[in-house]
């Protein structure tokens, strides 16, 4: 058995910005228009009842392709330091972790909407989150397999009222969870994507083929 520890090599805030406001259909499908200043989860209300200004999801990018030819991965983690959070709204947010389809980093605005619908993980419920504390996310099998063991891995990482496109009581004020990215200094708070594996080597000895495993 073997463990490897990836850090993020890129990540970044894509958000949908509607400055008069628009539904929340319409802010989840429509296209990504610019950079969030945050790493964060994110959602403002417009003035007009049930129309929302901001939408962030974050994209977040390991590049996993030096995983080992012939490994079975039998686990894999995905984590990320707290930042802040914040829930004006009272929609008691969950984070939720999805699939994608952007292409390899750097990652643009315009991969906004190129977020999946499969869950990668069980939600985070906003009470799992404090100020400086890694949140642990442990992937289920769609996260395994969504693990590229040649290139590059991506985590789209998105408010629970986004994936259900279902939002909470309109209010206007906002909520989020902010995280620290892989900007921050060193590796300690960035991203980070945790995979356990095992390699089978076929071996000969003394003229018969066994299987060595690690």
């Amino acid at each position: 058995m073997a463990v490897d520890t990836f850090f993020s090599s890129y990540d970044m805030p894509a958000r949908r910005y509607y400055s008069s406001g628009e539904s929340w259909a319409t802010i989840i499908a429509g296209v990504g228009n610019s950079a969030d200043g945050y790493f964060q989860v994110y959602t403002f209300a417009a003035p007009t009842t049930n129309t929302y200004q901001y939408l962030t999801r974050m994209i977040v990018g390991f590049n996993t392709s030096s995983l080992p030819d012939g490994m079975t991965m039998t686990s894999a983690e995905f984590s990320m330091v707290c930042m802040s959070k914040y829930d004006g709204l009272a929609w008691t947010p969950q984070v939720a972790l999805t699939n994608g389809t952007p292409g390899d980093p750097p990652y643009t605005q315009d991969d906004y909407n190129d977020r999946g619908s499969t869950e990668l993980a069980s939600r985070k419920a906003y009470a799992d989150f404090s100020s400086g504390t890694r949140a642990t996310w442990t992937l289920n099998s769609s996260g395994i397999s969504n693990i590229n063991k040649t290139g590059w891995t991506h985590i789209y990482v998105r408010l629970g009222q986004d994936v259900d496109a279902t939002p909470g009581t309109w209010g206007y004020t906002n909520s989020y969870v902010r995280f620290y990215n892989t900007n921050s200094a060193g590796t300690l708070d960035d991203p980070k994507l945790t995979i356990t594996y095992t390699v089978v080597i076929d071996a000969v000895q003394d003229g018969t083929h066994i299987d060595i495993s690690w």
